[in-house]
């Protein structure tokens, strides 16, 4: 077997997940900025959001959120268990032919470290 290691740009990666955000391709991300990623603890589903009687509605549950810097480091790890767990959506991001599905598997393995949600 041949290895053979490939080279994406960052800013393609920060594109994908701006995306996912910007266009709600996923529920569980709430901000990124290009470094600091926001997003809801899975171990907290379905409490992402609790009841507020005073304002007749719901509202963020601030226990189930979280931060991370995103990394190069990060962003190669989340890479890689695309590659493994959904090799097809690796293949979109290498060839650019990204969907709301391939920015959904790059943010879920990069948040979680996992793709837990189909």
């Amino acid at each position: 077997m041949v290895k053979i290691e490939t080279e994406i740009e960052r800013q393609y990666l920060d594109d994908m997940l701006h995306q996912a955000v910007e266009y709600r391709d996923v529920n569980y991300i709430k901000h990124y900025d290009g470094m600091i990623l926001k997003f809801f603890d899975d171990a907290m589903h379905p409490d992402w959001y609790i009841t507020d009687h005073e304002q007749g509605g719901l509202k963020v549950n601030g226990n189930a959120v979280k931060f991370m810097t995103v990394t190069d480091e990060a962003l190669a790890k989340a890479i890689a268990i695309v590659k493994e767990k959904y090799p097809n959506q690796f293949d979109n991001i290498i060839h650019q032919n990204d969907d709301a599905i391939t920015h959904d598997c790059l943010a879920q393995a990069l948040v979680y470290n996992d793709i837990i949600f189909d």
